[in-house]
Order: C-alpha cells, then structure tokens, then sequence
C-alpha cells in the first residue's frame, strides 16, 4: 500500500492528529482536515489579534504547517 503527503494548516503544531477527537460544533463537524493541495495548504493566513486591554499592543498568530505521510 502506497503513501500519500497530506498537509494540514493550523495555528498550533499537530505531532499526533488524533482524528475521532473533534468538536461537532465545526462547520463540517468532527474530524482533522487535511489536503493534498500544497497551494491551499501554504496560503493560511496571519491573523492580526485585537488588543485584550486598550493598554496592550495588537498580537499576530502565525500559521504552523504540519505535513503527513498517510496510507492510501
């Protein structure tokens, strides 16, 4: 059985996806979304945070892209 890459962009790093673990208030479920697209996979966004206090300054939260080797 052949091995395909798979990629999965999130904002916190994924060493072990455990895919039966997921929220049902997701719009498509529960479940770990992956894709074979490498394009779509590279174009997550930074996401600029507001401030919590008006005494703080704005945050950004960067992409991790986690990348798998998964069974076909």
């Amino acid at each position: 059985m052949g091995k395909m890459t798979v990629y999965h962009g999130s904002y916190t790093a994924v060493k072990k996806p455990e895919i039966l673990k997921g929220r049902n208030t997701k719009d498509f479920g529960p479940g770990f979304y992956c894709t074979v697209i490498r394009e779509q996979f590279w174009s997550l966004p930074v996401l600029n945070i507001p401030p919590i206090r008006s005494t703080s300054a704005p945050r950004q939260l960067w992409p991790v892209w986690n990348t798998y080797q998964a069974r076909r």
